[in-house]
C-alpha cells in the first residue's frame, strides 16, 4: 500500500513526456536486453545497466544523449523504473510458465510422445 501511494504522489507530477512514456510501458509491447528497455514500435530506449541511478533515455531519434539525459524529471523516472520492474519480473517469469505449460499438457495427454 504505501508503494503505491509513493507512485501516485510521483505519477502527479510527471512530465508530459513521462505520462505519455508511461501510458506506452503499461500498454504495449517493450524489448528487454542486458543494458537496455526498448519500445518495440518507437525504438525509444532506456539504459537501465547500472540501475536506478543510471536510468536515463539512452536512444530516440533526432535527439542527442545530452538533450535526452534531462528530458525526464525525477518523478518520471521514478513511475518508469517501477514499470521496467514489472516487465522484467515478467520477462524473468515466462520461462518458467511455459514449462510449467508443457509439463501439465503431458500430464492431460500421457499417450503422446
Amino acid at each position: 500500500m504505501f508503494a503505491k501511494l509513493i507512485l501516485e504522489y510521483h505519477r502527479k507530477r510527471m512530465s508530459e513526456l513521462g505520462k505519455e512514456l508511461a501510458e506506452a510501458a503499461e500498454h504495449d509491447a517493450w524489448t528487454l536486453t542486458d543494458h537496455r528497455w526498448t519500445h518495440k514500435e518507437s525504438r525509444i530506449s532506456f539504459w537501465i545497466s547500472n540501475g536506478f541511478r543510471c536510468f536515463n533515455l539512452n536512444e530516440c531519434e533526432r535527439f542527442s544523449e545530452a538533450q535526452l539525459k534531462d528530458a525526464l524529471n525525477i518523478h518520471d523516472k521514478k513511475v518508469l523504473w517501477e514499470f521496467f520492474k514489472q516487465h522484467k519480473q515478467y520477462a524473468e517469469r515466462q520461462p518458467a510458465a511455459i514449462a510449467l505449460n508443457l509439463l501439465r499438457l503431458k500430464r492431460q495427454n500421457p499417450a503422446e510422445k
